[in-house]
């Protein structure tokens, strides 16, 4: 049962989206975006439609697990790939690079969600997302794309307690973000190298370490961990399986970040 407030703002998120009469959702499998889409096919049906762009940052089991959800669900659904190393600017991973690449893939998305008579598109940012350093913010607004969770208030725990309550299998799902992040900013960024990440990364969590991030600075492999994991992470004979695993991916030495995990370390 949802706490009286979260109901208030599901209630509104409703007629919020009621209110559009059709409504295209930038999807990517993360809790955000499903829990939108979620609501956004309860209210409006065949008038909504999920949006994946499959773009050269998007995690594999993110983009399998979000396909996976819509066909369970018999909610429409449009894929389309955007490889992002071909937008002017990407490949030398500027510091605008979140400005860059939702520019252009929203663009892409506002053409396809026409196409399919969807009048608005809308991201899953929630509120808690408006105080964090997010330059490809700016370039939604700029495009007009809506982000309902956040105009009605939603936080991150708020729309995980509707997730959990509408049975949406990734409530409880850690955060995943561009893979791009994984790179400094100013690194020449090239496709091998992003694919390795996602698998090193995709690796790690199949050990069950579920927060998670492989930082690659040059032939370094960063991990970073929950703070609870980190312990667990130093002792064998986990330390060498993952140093082994690592080198396996390439990496020539591994590190582990006594910080432990946190969102946008890479701008620090």
């Amino acid at each position: 049962m949802l706490s009286t407030e979260v109901q208030k703002k599901y209630d509104d998120l409703k007629t919020y989206i009621e209110k559009l009469g059709s409504l295209a959702v930038a999807y990517s499998g993360g809790v955000d975006s499903t829990t939108l889409l979620t609501v956004a096919d309860e209210v409006l049906a065949e008038r909504a439609i999920g949006i994946i762009a499959k773009t050269t940052g998007l995690p594999a089991e993110d983009f399998s697990s979000a396909r996976r959800y819509c066909s369970d669900n018999g909610i429409r659904i449009k894929v389309f790939g955007a490889d992002l190393l071909h937008v002017e600017g990407m490949a030398e991973n500027p510091e605008n690079r979140c400005y860059l690449c939702k520019n252009a893939v929203f663009k892409q998305i506002i053409e396809h969600a026409g196409i399919r008579g969807a009048e608005h598109v809308a991201d899953g940012t929630n509120a808690d997302d408006l105080k964090e350093n997010r330059p490809g913010y700016k370039a939604l607004q700029e495009l007009g794309v809506l982000s309902p969770l956040a105009e009605c208030g939603f936080t991150k725990k708020d729309v995980r307690e509707l997730a959990k309550e509408l049975e949406i299998p990734v409530w409880n799902k850690p955060s995943n973000t561009c893979l791009l992040t994984r790179f400094p900013y100013g690194t020449k960024l090239d496709r091998k190298a992003i694919l390795t990440v996602d698998k090193a990364e995709a690796w790690l969590r199949g050990q069950g370490f579920e927060n998670v991030r492989v930082r690659v600075h040059g032939s370094i492999a960063r991990i970073e961990v929950s703070q609870d994991k980190i312990e667990e992470a130093a002792k064998e004979p986990v330390r060498t399986s993952i140093v082994e695993a690592m080198r396996g991916f390439g990496y020539t030495y591994v590190t582990l970040d006594l910080d432990g995990y946190r969102s946008g370390s890479m701008d620090e």
